[in-house]
């Protein structure tokens, strides 16, 4: 539908114009009309509507005024203006003006359509190209924005980290200057995270914009595993700039997530390095120390490089993994507990002096505990195994990790006792079938597996977790016995 504004000083040329408009056919309506330049103008800004048709020769103010007004005020209806005169001047100072088709009186029912039909295929054509243009834009400000995201998620998984500062900025559509970068990793802690996530990632859009808006080269940020990891860049001779935006980003967003109850804000900064290639290892480092929050307390800013690194690779000793093997293979879910207090009987103060060592101890905890089950045969939902990973790094507390942990632990290894005593060792028992029945022959890992439908690995590991013997010494007893 387009909407249409009359203008004349004489009203029964108004209803006359009303009357010869094929209103249904062009798909158009009269929404208001004046019949002075002054009140005109004035319905025109009220309306807004796509075409205007006006006098020129109007008391106060002309048709002309009207439009240059208009012009003025920003406002483009398209304009046909209507005169009683052929007059050359006329003409010209209607098109000079802005009007896009002009009308002599006595108006005629075909000139007042054809030109209006000219008029909305205009408009049409117009508003094809405004919605057409406005797509593509949207697709490319969306194609740049997944870029930058890549970007963030490349240098961490290292894929970005031998690009030159001039590869960067031409395959991920970003600005980066020679300067200082430094990587960063922003955690935001909040009750019920997931809930208000997307009004937490707005915010933090939203004050990213305008904390740095003018203080960095370039700031590229994508939330990645719970946290907010980006790239600052700054550009002149000296550090400083670089580490007024950190604190500046770090205030305002304080500041904004005030409105939650019980809300923190971490920030950890990663080397500051004046050559792209590293900027990849200082994303990374940032993104590991952000973590030491849930040790050392939140609303703070860590440095990377200022954090005790002593033993990252920390690892469980030798009679711990044996003791958590043998919970797992005779299913005692109910002595995990103990065993994860074993492993984490450090003081509280060690764990604040060495949070780095923590974080990898609980990781060596998580890792052991699938490998194990691994070897066992017993399956984990990678769904599961990547929940128990995201409470982990979203954990506010050493405690609510371990309570993550054995809470993991726990379910896998009970879940694995209850469809042991369902299925009552099936596949073993049509095994021992099948040895009994061939003692004297050649009897093979690879044949009883095929006869149980599973792989030999699996159906090894199976039978040693089933009946505590390995499958060649159990074939032995049988035939000594047998003997």
């Amino acid at each position: 539908m387009y909407r249409i504004v009359v203008v004349d000083d004489e009203p029964f040329i108004i209803q006359l114009i009303e009357k010869l408009i094929d209103h249904q056919r062009l798909d158009v309506e009269i929404v208001g009309t004046a019949t002075d330049g002054s009140s005109a103008l004035e319905l025109v800004k009220e309306c807004q509507p796509d075409i205007l048709i006006t006098d020129i020769k109007m008391p106060c103010l002309s048709g002309l005024e009207l439009v240059e007004e208009l012009n003025r005020l920003g406002i483009s209806p398209s304009i046909i203006a209507v005169s009683g005169y052929r007059l050359f001047d006329y003409a010209y100072g209607a098109i000079k003006s802005g009007v896009e088709d002009y009308l002599v009186k006595p108006i005629s029912r075909k000139d007042l359509n054809d030109t209006l039909e000219k008029v909305i295929d205009r408009i049409s054509a117009q508003r094809d190209k405004t919605e057409s243009f406005g797509r593509l834009k949207e697709r490319v400000e969306h194609g740049a924005t997944y870029l930058h995201e890549q970007l963030i998620a490349d240098m961490l998984d290292g894929t970005s980290s031998v690009y030159t500062l001039d590869q960067i900025n031409h395959s991920y559509l970003c600005e980066f200057r020679p300067g200082f970068f430094a990587g960063i990793a922003i955690r935001i802690d909040v009750p019920h995270f997931e809930e208000v996530f997307e009004a937490i990632s707005k915010k933090c859009e939203r004050v990213i914009a305008e904390s740095l808006d003018d203080s960095c080269a370039e700031k590229q940020f994508s939330w990645i595993g719970g946290y907010l990891c980006g790239v600052l860049n700054s550009t002149g001779d000296s550090v400083y700039p670089l580490q007024r935006c950190v604190k500046r980003l770090f205030n305002a967003l304080c500041v904004s997530m005030d409105v939650y109850e019980k809300a923190s804000v971490s920030i950890c900064v990663g080397d500051v390095v004046t050559s792209m290639d590293k900027v990849a290892a200082s994303l990374c480092d940032a993104r590991m120390c952000v973590r030491v929050k849930c040790i050392c307390g939140g609303n703070r800013i860590y440095h990377s490089s200022q954090l005790n690194h002593g033993n990252p690779s920390k690892r469980l000793n030798p009679e711990q993994i044996t003791m958590l093997r043998s919970l797992i293979e005779v299913g005692q879910a109910e002595r995990l507990q103990s065993w994860l207090d074993d492993v984490f009987s450090y003081s509280a103060s060690w764990y604040y002096e060495h949070p780095l060592d923590t974080l990898a101890l609980v990781d060596a905890v998580t890792s052991n505990f699938v490998n194990l089950c691994g070897m066992l045969a017993i399956s984990i939902n990678p769904q599961t195994k990547t929940d128990c990973e995201r409470k982990l790094a979203c954990a506010c507390s050493l405690q609510e990790m371990m309570g993550c942990l054995h809470a993991f632990m726990y379910d896998i290894v009970l879940c694995d006792l209850k469809q042991r005593e369902r299925r009552g060792s099936f596949p073993v028992q049509r095994a021992k079938e099948y040895i009994a029945q061939n003692l004297g022959g050649v009897i093979r890992l690879e044949n009883i597996a095929e006869h149980v439908a599973l792989s030999p690995n699996y159906f090894s590991a199976l039978f040693k977790k089933e009946t505590g013997q390995s499958l060649s010494g159990y074939i032995m007893s049988q035939r000594l016995e047998k003997a």
